[in-house]
């Protein structure tokens, strides 16, 4: 079931398969700046979604369940705020 919000994901990052990682962290981080999000304190919950691990040290310290629902709170507040700048429009299909 993640698949297609790793799609949605990366889609909205404008992150390809032959981005290194810092061109990742850096499309995500200004992906946040453009929706009014704070990239520090928001991109690193979503940075292990797309395969990398630095910059989410700040996770160290959180449980699993902490960190499931602060992930999907981030994709919630980005989708929201972004929202408010171009439409949103989401299907949900039943597995």
């Amino acid at each position: 079931m993640i698949w297609p919000v790793l799609d949605l994901l990366r889609q909205h990052c404008g992150v390809t398969d032959a981005d290194s990682p810092e061109a990742i962290t850096a499309k995500v981080h200004r992906s946040f700046q453009e929706v009014g999000m704070a990239p520090d304190a928001w991109a690193p919950y979503l940075l292990p979604l797309l395969g990398l691990e630095a910059g989410t040290d700040p996770l160290a310290l959180l449980s699993p369940q902490a960190i499931k629902a602060r992930t999907f709170e981030t994709l919630v507040q980005m989708s929201i705020n972004g929202s408010r700048q171009r439409p949103l429009v989401m299907g949900v299909t039943p597995g």
